[in-house]
Formats: C-alpha cells, sequence, structure tokens
C-alpha cells in the first residue's frame, strides 16, 4: 500500500490516522510526513532519554491510544531544561541528572504543583526558589522540604524583632 499511496500527489492534505500501531513503530510513524496522528491499542509507555526527546517533542502530538492511558517519560534532563519539559501535557514524568539546580520563580513554585510533580527525582536535584519575598521565604523554608534554597527579589528589606529573629534565622 506505500507503493500505491506514493502515487497520491496530495496526501499531505488528508488528515490520515494510523490505528493498531506497535509502540516500538510509534515514533517512526508519527515522523512520517503523510502521518497526523498514530493510535495505539491500551496503556503505552515510552520513555526517552533527554536528547532523543528534543529530536522527537514536536511528534509526540502526533500519538495517542485507544482504551488506554499514553505515558511518556523523559530520563536525563538538566535542572535548565527541567521546567520547559514539565510544561509539555504529553510528558508524564521525567527525572534530572543528580546534582543539576532547578530553579524556579516563586509565582511557578506556588503555580506549579502539577508540574513539580512530574519530576519524579527531586530528592537528587537542588530546587531553588527565585523572586521571593521575606515573608514567603521563611514559609516556605519550614514547610516544604523539597526546596534547598531560596532567592530573594532585590531590595527586600526584613525587619524582625529579636525573638523571630533568633527562632528563623
Amino acid at each position: 500500500n506505500l507503493t500505491l499511496l506514493s502515487r497520491v500527489t496530495n496526501l499531505v492534505d488528508a488528515n490520515v490516522t494510523i490505528t493498531g500501531v506497535d509502540l516500538s513503530n510509534a515514533l517512526t510513524l508519527a515522523a512520517d510526513k503523510n502521518v497526523d496522528q498514530v493510535q495505539m491499542n491500551g496503556d503505552q509507555t515510552i520513555t526517552l532519554p533527554y536528547a532523543t526527546y528534543v529530536q522527537n517533542a514536536s511528534l509526540l502530538n502526533r500519538l495517542s491510544t485507544t482504551g488506554g492511558t499514553l505515558s511518556i517519560n523523559v530520563q536525563g534532563v538538566s535542572g535548565n531544561q527541567a521546567w520547559g519539559i514539565t510544561e509539555n501535557t504529553k510528558v508524564t514524568s521525567l527525572s534530572v541528572s543528580s546534582g543539576e539546580t532547578l530553579s524556579v520563580s516563586y509565582t511557578d513554585y506556588i503555580n506549579g504543583a502539577a508540574r513539580l510533580a512530574k519530576i519524579s527525582n527531586l530528592s537528587d536535584v537542588t530546587v531553588v526558589v527565585t523572586e521571593v519575598s521575606f515573608d514567603n521565604a521563611l514559609g516556605i523554608l519550614a514547610t516544604d522540604t523539597i526546596v534547598d534554597q531560596i532567592s530573594l527579589t532585590a531590595g527586600q528589606t526584613w525587619s524582625p524583632d529579636y525573638a523571630t529573629y533568633i527562632t528563623q534565622a
């Protein structure tokens, strides 16, 4: 059939969905310029090294499953790339290379619990929350064990009384 399809001059203008695809062939088919959607059956998990993810990120939107869930896991991500990858709704989990630093702004930290939950090995990563006020910094450090460091917003002023300073410094 591929030989016959090669003779169709405007196949790229059609909506082509390939069904019943094996996981081993999914990315190859998704890369085919004539294929718009690749459907696999049942629950499927794709684990990609970071470099492979980068090469194929645009193709992931073409993948889906029928009667199951598609899970995409990315491994060996650098700290400075991790937050961007968590934004990809197709990615269900990722692991950051051990010893890396993940920096997120205070706004992203507050609004990004679901994105942080995608990172499977936060205990192996130095998590830094940036652009934090003094008022919020101590609360985060006292209650959130995943945060290793805080970077304050420039120009902060903190004027605690002696007892507060001693108990929180």
